[in-house]
């Protein structure tokens, strides 16, 4: 038989046990919160737009050519300054961006490539982190450069390991991305091209590229 003392002995050494524990509980999850909060700091980090940083007229490192094409100099890559599906038009982009998967992207690319006479592709995944501007956001990219990129996942020609199945995606607004997403998924991507075409001149290529960027039935 158990005497009442016995028992309020008891409940005093339940009670510290709970303290103790309620003290370690909360001890890791101080300790869980500091830690996660370190590893997000820079992911989650509040930034200006780019909009609102970058100069009007500011083109950095990049010059234009005709018909809507940008060339950077630090990389020797030429950029369509509109997402695929629209077309360079007084100074803006006109028309709505295709949404495409990774293998009709490949094909339209194909296609505009026979077409214009220069080797248009998708960019790959470095290539669009190399125009990503680290210190702002909403896309991350030269709104003078590029005028009408809207902050989204874009398709890139990259992917990792050996799975076919899943290609690179970059999101422009502020440039983070993944290796793993589903070709078949419908998306918009941007156009670069490494070096002219002796066959065609950029007057010729922009009277035969416009009109490839518009929807076709």
């Amino acid at each position: 038989m158990i005497e009442i003392g016995s028992l309020g002995y008891i409940n005093c050494l339940a009670e510290i046990s709970r303290l103790a524990l309620l003290r370690t509980i909360t001890l890791v999850s101080i300790i869980f919160f500091c830690l996660l909060n370190i590893g997000c700091n820079d992911r989650y980090e509040i930034k200006p737009t780019c909009d609102a940083t970058v100069d009007q007229g500011n083109l950095d490192r990049f010059t234009f050519g005709e018909k809507g094409a940008a060339t950077d100099l630090a990389t020797g890559i030429t950029w369509y300054r509109c997402p695929a599906g629209s077309y360079f038009e007084k100074q803006t982009c006109t028309g709505e961006p295709f949404r495409l998967s990774w293998d009709e992207a490949i094909e339209y690319t194909a296609e505009l490539t026979e077409i214009s006479g220069l080797a248009w592709r998708m960019a790959t995944l470095e290539e669009v982190q190399s125009i990503i501007i680290s210190g702002c956001v909403g896309p991350a990219l030269n709104p003078n450069v590029f005028p009408t990129i809207k902050p989204v996942n874009v398709w890139t020609l990259s992917q990792r390991d050996n799975n076919d199945d899943l290609k690179c995606t970059i999101y422009t607004y502020n440039g983070a991305f993944a290796c793993r997403h589903i070709k078949s998924v419908t998306r918009p991507f941007m156009l670069v091209r490494d070096e002219d075409s002796p066959n065609a001149s950029a007057t010729q290529v922009a009277e035969e590229y416009q009109p490839m960027m518009m929807p076709s039935d």
